[in-house]
């Protein structure tokens, strides 16, 4: 993220301003606790929409509890951070990502106690057989249910674009060209640090930067647009298995 230069003037004298990247603030940060502060502040809408991948419905007491272990986080990374890791947000939400899974796992041990004393009457068969058909239906259940939950976070988080399953569907490319085009134009923007950026923390989708970036016109990218984000909202987010269904179909969302 690039912040512009301008003068501004003071009576007859012109003050110039610095270009910072984010990266670099994050760098100065480490340092400054004032500006450490004001990007917790400014990134606060990313910290929260991290949370509400995790935290589902209303309860806005655990909410709470988990947006502060998400701000820590977010302060942990800044004060681990350093340019060699790569870019400071794909850092920070790797960090708020790990406590946030940390804090779930926490919160589920009572649950688990209670799954664990009830099975303690069952006959028990320990043969290596029993034991790896038993990994293994394990396995594949919690896949499935992994699977599910990034369905229902991902429906979730297309509602606050205001988009719907049935929305998505009716305007994904139908033709074997579009198709192709859309996944070469989802890849180039993955790989763009800026939009996906401007996705994750200004909330919307870069047309105009898209159009530039692909050379592929603006009407035709305004046809596809909410395909276009669905697909870079699964390929930036947290969903390791939708990501993987769209690595597997070359690079779109449905």
């Amino acid at each position: 993220m690039i912040f512009k230069s301008h003068k501004s003037q003071k009576g007859d004298k012109y003050e110039e301003v610095e270009i910072v990247s984010l990266d670099e603030r994050a760098c100065r940060a480490l340092q400054d606790e004032n500006e450490a502060n004001r990007l917790i502040e400014e990134f606060l809408p990313f910290i929260k929409s991290r949370v509400r991948r995790f935290i589902y419905g209303y309860d806005e007491i655990r909410f709470d509890d988990y947006q502060s272990i998400a701000m820590l986080a977010f302060y942990e990374a800044i004060k681990s951070y350093d340019q060699n890791r790569g870019h400071f947000l794909t850092f920070a939400n790797q960090i708020i990502k790990l406590r946030l899974i940390d804090g779930l796992r926490k919160e589920s041990r009572y649950q688990e106690k209670i799954v664990l004393l009830s099975d303690e009457k069952e006959p028990y068969d320990n043969s290596p057989a029993s034991t790896a058909a038993a990994m293994s239906s394990y396995a594949f259940a919690s896949q499935n249910a992994l699977l599910s939950m990034e369905i229902e976070q991902f429906k979730m988080e297309l509602q606050e674009w205001e988009i719907t399953l049935l929305s998505l569907y009716e305007q994904s490319p139908k033709h074997n060209s579009l198709q192709k085009t859309c996944r070469q134009v989802v890849i180039q923007c993955y790989e763009n640090q800026e939009i996906t950026e401007i996705i994750q923390v200004k909330r919307y989708l870069p047309i105009k930067k898209i159009a530039k970036l692909t050379n592929v016109p603006e009407k035709k990218l305004e046809r596809v647009r909410k395909y276009l984000l669905a697909s870079l909202i699964i390929l930036t987010g947290d969903y390791e298995y939708l990501a993987e269904y769209i690595k597997l179909n070359g690079g779109g969302a449905v």
